[in-house]
């Protein structure tokens, strides 16, 4: 628990939050507490400030962009962050956005 109290952002990646004790995380957290989502799906059970849809990957690399960082890692287009053009978003509801793919469709 003394973890909560020196968290200032959560910020959840590829989980259905379904199976404990991850899932018991945003509970104990303040209201206070931004809370975003990235994942393929949505969840619907839990209420996030924000949720980033689509490819895990695809939504990293454009948030590390967007910060003005650059990622390395072999995995990568380019085997970097920089590499190839940025991201398009879509809002689909209030807080939720999917992230568009270079053919126009969301991922």
């Amino acid at each position: 628990m003394g973890d909560v109290t020196k968290c200032d952002l959560l910020i959840c990646i590829g989980t259905s939050l379904k199976v404990a004790p991850v899932s018991e995380i945003i509970g104990v957290l303040p209201a206070s507490i931004p809370q975003i989502y990235i994942s393929k799906t949505p969840v619907t059970h839990i209420e996030f400030d924000v949720m980033l849809l689509g490819s895990c990957d695809d939504i990293i690399r454009d948030l590390v962009r967007r910060c003005g960082f650059v990622l390395e890692h072999g995995m990568l287009e380019g085997g970097r962050s920089d590499v190839g053009e940025g991201a398009e978003w879509k809002e689909v509801g209030m807080g939720v956005y999917e992230i568009v793919d270079r053919q126009g469709e969301t991922s």
